[in-house]
C-alpha cells in the first residue's frame, strides 16, 4: 500500500505513515510522491511510522533500490538550498521485522546519503531525535 504522507507547515518535517503490506514498489511509489509534492525541499527531515504495517515484503535488492533513487535525487537537487543541517530520518520500527529491516536500510544508506539516519522502537525517541518540542506528548 502507497504510504501516507504530510509535511508539517510549521516543523518542514516530512511524516510518513505506512500501514499493510510493505513492498518495494509501495516505498518507491510514497517516495515519487513526496519528490512530485511542491511542499517538498531539499533537506527536510522526516518521521517514518511503520507501526501500521502487517506483512514486510521488502528485501536486500528493495532497500537498495531506494538508497539509489534517494541519491539520484540528492544528485539532482545538489545546486538548491538546504534549510540547514543534514536532515534527519527518524524511523518509527516498533516490531522486531520492522526494526531490523530499518537497521538494514540506515546501515546501506548512512555514508551514502547526505542524512542522519535514526532507528526507534520508541515513538517519543523518535521525535526526540527530530528535536521537536512536543516529543514527550
Amino acid at each position: 500500500m502507497i504510504p501516507l504522507y504530510s509535511i508539517d507547515s510549521r516543523t518542514r518535517i516530512v511524516h510518513v505513515r505506512f500501514s499493510g503490506v510493505l513492498d518495494t514498489q509501495a516505498v518507491l511509489a510514497g517516495f515519487a510522491a513526496y519528490v512530485a509534492d511542491p511542499q517538498g525541499r531539499p533537506g527536510q527531515s522526516c518521521l517514518v511510522d511503520l507501526s501500521g504495517v502487517e506483512q514486510f515484503a521488502i528485501d536486500f535488492s528493495g532497500v537498495c533500490a531506494l538508497v539509489e533513487r534517494m541519491q539520484a535525487r540528492e544528485a539532482e537537487l545538489e545546486q538548491a538550498p538546504r534549510d540547514g543541517d543534514l536532515p534527519r530520518h527518524a524511523l518509527y520500527a516498533p516490531s522486531d521485522i520492522a526494526f531490523g529491516t530499518c537497521r538494514m536500510y540506515q546501515s546501506i544508506a548512512q555514508g551514502l546519503l547526505a542524512a542522519e539516519i535514526g532507528v526507534f522502537r520508541d515513538m517519543c525517541q523518535a521525535r526526540l531525535f527530530l528535536d521537536l518540542e512536543h516529543a514527550l506528548g
